[in-house]
């Protein structure tokens, strides 16, 4: 499960999902991507904006991105609507 700011990518049958990803996405919904083109930024772990989030961190009670244990991105990718193994494509 994604988490957080999270860029989808359809292609085809393909989903690719990007998750924990900082609010201040370089790509807009519908724009047409490249291969290779940077689409987001991942992080930060403390989110600072008025936006409603249901991530707050245990100890600090600050508002979060879902990425608790620190930045990190979580990529899934999805034929036909199932979940694929990533190592196959990378």
């Amino acid at each position: 499960m994604l988490t957080g700011y999270t860029i989808i990518i359809e292609n085809g049958n393909f989903q690719f999902l990007y998750g924990h990803l900082s609010p201040k996405f370089i790509v807009r919904k519908n724009q047409k991507i490249l291969q290779g083109e940077k689409i987001g930024t991942v992080g930060p772990m403390y989110i600072d904006s008025e936006e409603n989030t249901k991530y707050f961190d245990s100890k600090t009670g600050k508002k979060t991105n879902g990425s608790l244990t620190g930045p990190h991105l979580h990529i899934t990718i999805k034929k036909d609507g199932i979940a694929v193994n990533p190592l196959d494509f990378l």
